[in-house]
């Protein structure tokens, strides 16, 4: 059972950071989209619209580990534009029930958390750790 009360207080601190009409979720909390969250410069686009398929525990300490992007992503590396890491088309994946949704296919995104620290961490904080994997995947990949 994930913690409503918690997901409704991030929720809240989703809309004001990227605007209320930017930010929706389903009735039983399965899902949150975000449309417009900004990229780093060193992608082709300046921003992209996120899925987060949020844990049946989420708030009781289970990480994140599912997100969803627009499908035509590149980053520049070596002067050129190339496939993030990571980053799978046509996966049989939950992204699949919501193409139809939002009229669109999704990639699936691999960046998981390591864990979940409810002192610490949220989607916002989550959606930090994308930016940041996003802003230089290869030395992230270096790491792993």
């Amino acid at each position: 059972m994930r913690n409503i009360a918690r997901l409704n207080a991030e929720i809240k601190a989703l809309c004001l950071h990227f605007g209320a009409d930017a930010v929706s979720w389903a009735p039983n909390y399965d899902w949150i989209c975000i449309k417009g969250v900004p990229l780093p410069a060193c992608l082709n686009k300046e921003r992209t619209n996120m899925l987060i398929i949020l844990p049946e525990s989420y708030g009781y300490g289970e990480p994140l580990k599912d997100l969803f992007v627009d499908p035509d992503l590149k980053i520049r590396h070596k002067g050129r534009l190339v496939d993030i890491p990571h980053y799978f088309p046509d996966m049989d994946s939950p992204a699949q029930r919501f193409q139809e949704q939002y009229g669109k296919n999704w990639r699936y995104l691999c960046v998981h958390q390591k864990k979940w620290d409810p002192k610490r961490d949220s989607i916002l904080s989550y959606l930090n750790q994308v930016y940041t994997y996003l802003s230089d995947p290869f030395r992230w990949e270096a790491k792993v």
